[in-house]
């Protein structure tokens, strides 16, 4: 028996409509008990982060942050997707998405106060206005 390209089509959507709703069934049918997640707990007197493993990871924030502060445009928030620190680079190439990368980091720099709450919150207002008013 030959079957068509299109009855093949018409028969994959079909099943594919109907995995969720056969996914679904099968999981209302087997009810298993709720397990709680039980939180992390350090032995007494064990330390979880040594210091130097804790000033290696405030180092490697600090400059995380950095990049999106520096390689972002103060007046639109756009962050560049590339950086070169061996040439100066004087491409604009920025993209939406590092943006919101740069939004949070934001948040992250006024919270560890690589910069002070007025600076962090007039960046995230200009992002946020070109974004509404100016951005096509």
């Amino acid at each position: 028996m030959k079957i068509s390209r299109r009855e093949l089509m018409r028969h994959a959507i079909r099943a594919a409509i109907c995995v969720p709703l056969v996914g679904s069934f099968l999981q209302h049918e087997t009810i298993r008990p709720k397990q709680k997640a039980t939180p992390f707990t350090p032995l007494a007197g064990q330390m979880v982060i040594s210091p130097e493993d804790d000033a290696l990871l405030e180092d490697l924030e600090n400059r995380n942050f950095r990049y999106f502060w520096e390689q972002a445009n103060p007046d639109t928030g756009v962050v560049r997707d590339r950086c070169n620190v061996l040439k100066p680079d004087k491409s604009s190439l920025g993209s939406i998405a590092a943006l919101g990368f740069g939004l949070t980091a934001l948040c992250i720099g006024e919270k560890r106060k690589y910069v002070s709450r007025p600076e962090a919150e007039g960046r995230v207002l200009n992002s946020l206005r070109f974004l509404w008013k100016k951005m096509p």
